[in-house]
């Protein structure tokens, strides 16, 4: 169901979602190419957020500017956050989030409009902490370069677009120093 805008046509198609995680329902938002026809089968990227944070902060506002690149870009609320069950409200479980995000790559793999070939997962902030648990084994490309990653080129100019490649660039070399010390 796509919203209108009427104040600008090249806005990214949003669908609310959901699907179940450990037998909770966990609600979402599906972001869609402003250009999407119906017969595509998109890429997706799944954005995982940072510890308490909900679907419609740092998530909606990466999935946005990813959607107008051409991606199809899953925001979710973890279980017991935001829109999403599960008691008790506002739990923080690391072992329960990476049991959503699986789940989620499980969702995926059976929306008709999105490519179970081509699922990338984006950590941010902490949510790069919880992909470092192996969520690859759900079947997306994670930080290795193998299908389905974003290459170095589409990840720079996401960076570009999004006005991260500095920030990217200062991170790294940070790094980079610390490990020659």
């Amino acid at each position: 169901a796509r919203q209108a805008d009427k104040t600008n046509s090249m806005e990214p198609i949003e669908q609310k979602i959901t699907f179940s995680s450990e037998g909770e329902q966990i609600t979402g938002k599906l972001l869609l190419p402003p250009t999407y026809k119906n017969d595509q089968k998109l890429p997706v990227i799944i954005v995982v957020g940072p510890w308490t944070q909900v679907k419609e902060q740092i998530q909606y506002f990466y999935g946005r500017r990813l959607a107008k690149r051409g991606y199809a870009v899953l925001n979710f609320d973890f279980r017991f956050w935001g829109e999403s069950g599960g008691q008790p409200r506002s739990y923080e479980s690391t072992s329960e989030k990476i049991k959503d995000v699986l789940n989620a790559i499980s969702y995926v793999k059976t929306n008709k409009a999105l490519d179970a070939e081509d699922i990338s997962v984006i950590g941010v902030c902490a949510g790069a902490g919880l992909l470092s648990a192996d969520v690859g084994r759900g079947g997306a490309a994670l930080a290795t370069p193998r299908a389905g990653d974003l290459s170095p080129e589409r990840f720079l100019a996401v960076a570009e677009e999004i006005r991260q490649i500095l920030p990217i660039g200062k991170w790294v070399l940070e790094r980079a120093c610390a490990q020659a010390v």
